[in-house]
């Protein structure tokens, strides 16, 4: 499945949304509505226990 991100001005986007999706936001049959993307983009040179804390960090607060 693609992914497609769109990016906006929050006063423009609005204007837009019923062309661009659906819905605020539109997901796989197969899934639920629980169904969430998270991406993270970093700049080059995070060490690899830095970007494990990252992750976990996230899914721990994601659990609480």
């Amino acid at each position: 499945m693609a992914q497609v991100k769109i990016y906006g001005l929050k006063s423009v986007l609005p204007a837009n949304r019923e062309r661009l999706s659906a819905a605020d936001f539109i997901y796989p049959a197969d899934r639920s509505e629980a169904y969430t993307i998270i991406e993270i983009s970093i700049f080059e040179g995070r060490s690899a226990a830095a970007k494990k804390a990252l992750i976990h960090l996230l899914f721990s607060n994601i659990e609480q």
